[in-house]
């Protein structure tokens, strides 16, 4: 029979990684990278939209990495974090 049940992590915003923000002279995301990731996870949502139907008895969960991403970067303090421009070990340009 197999595995049937999956949890399932889509990709983040990794335009705002800090190699890439180093890129930027301002440390700002790479938005084109960022629009990158999102095309990846709506072609992701999709195909696992269509997966049951060739597949009795999947079952799976996607965590939304990107939106929580999102939505820490435009509120850190919501979620309990004073920045998230400063690099945690406090080496290098950010």
């Amino acid at each position: 029979m197999g595995a049937r049940k999956f949890g399932i992590i889509n990709v983040g915003q990794i335009g705002c990684a800090p190699l890439q923000r180093l890129q930027s002279p301002a440390g700002a995301c790479a938005d084109a990278v960022n629009a990158l990731a999102a095309g990846f996870d709506g072609a992701l949502r999709s195909l696992l939209a269509g997966l049951p139907h060739g597949l009795p008895g999947l079952a799976y969960s996607l965590g939304d990495l990107y939106g929580l991403m999102r939505a820490t970067i435009a509120d850190p303090r919501a979620a309990g974090l004073a920045n998230v421009d400063a690099a945690c070990c406090g080496g290098g340009r950010l």
